[in-house]
């Protein structure tokens, strides 16, 4: 069950979080190092809700700024997503109830429609519940979408529009671009041309279809780590199929084959 906020970039979420380790704060927010967030904003909002809230974000976040998250602070920069969640006098962090998660939310949404609709269909939200695990991602100032192909449960597919990428936005889109390759170097192991986390939970591929970085699209393939050592080695076919209708151009590609290709 949903018990907190998730305020990214671009949206506001509910997730699920186990407040018994600590750990799982670090790794929803993909955090090194945490910084509470409890400040006459949030005290504010607080008092309006009834509940007692405290957020959490990455205290070295240094990505684009995510001003919802500067909204409900009151500071001018937060390079990273927040959580919110509920705290006692002590300020432990404590999971919100379901009454209390749908106030919050409806409160940071206020026009939007069928709103837990759309957080059950999150395809991301679903498949990090279902395996127990939090991909890492680039925070890039676009729009991010996620795919699963029906007999293939256990691979998302996140695409970025790399169109989509304004001018303003260019700098930020490069620093996201080169956090991210250096934690795939320094924190991924290299299994034959694709990234297995250091938990060994989950393998990357990362595919653009296009030459240039500033076009086009770009897919991550996130694949469950389990005993028959799968991986994707063929990515462009599976973008072909799924996403540009060449079903007859890769005949000879079946897309749970191309998925289910071993070491």
């Amino acid at each position: 069950m949903e018990n907190a906020i998730l305020v990214r970039h671009l949206d506001i979420i509910k997730i699920e979080i186990d407040f018994s380790d600590i750990n799982n704060i670090y790794s929803a927010l993909n955090a090194s190092s945490l910084s509470t967030v409890h400040t006459a904003k949030t005290q504010e909002l607080s008092n309006k809700l009834g509940v007692h809230l405290m957020g959490f974000v990455d205290r070295n976040g240094d990505d684009v700024n995510n001003e919802k998250a500067c909204a409900l602070s009151g500071y001018d920069y937060i390079g990273s997503f927040m959580l919110l969640c509920k705290t006692d006098r002590n300020f432990n962090p404590l999971p919100l109830s379901e009454k209390e998660v749908n106030l919050v939310f409806d409160h940071l949404n206020p026009n939007k429609e069928e709103t837990k609709q759309e957080v059950e269909d999150n395809e991301y939200e679903r498949f990090c519940k279902e395996y127990g695990f939090r991909p890492v991602l680039p925070n890039f100032p676009i729009k991010l979408e996620f795919f699963r192909k029906e007999g293939v449960p256990y691979v998302l597919i996140a695409r970025y529009n790399f169109n989509e990428v304004k001018e303003n936005d260019y700098k930020a889109f490069l620093d996201a671009l080169y956090k991210y390759s250096s934690i795939l170097i320094d924190e991924f192991k290299d299994v034959d041309g694709v990234k297995l986390s250091s938990d060994e939970k989950y393998y990357l591929h990362c595919y653009n279809e296009e030459n240039s970085s500033t076009s086009g699209y770009n897919y991550i393939f996130i694949q469950v780590n389990d005993d028959s050592n799968i991986i994707i080695k063929n990515p462009k076919s599976i973008v072909d199929v799924m996403f540009k209708g060449k079903e007859k151009e890769y005949e000879h590609v079946d897309l749970e084959d191309a998925l289910e290709e071993t070491l």
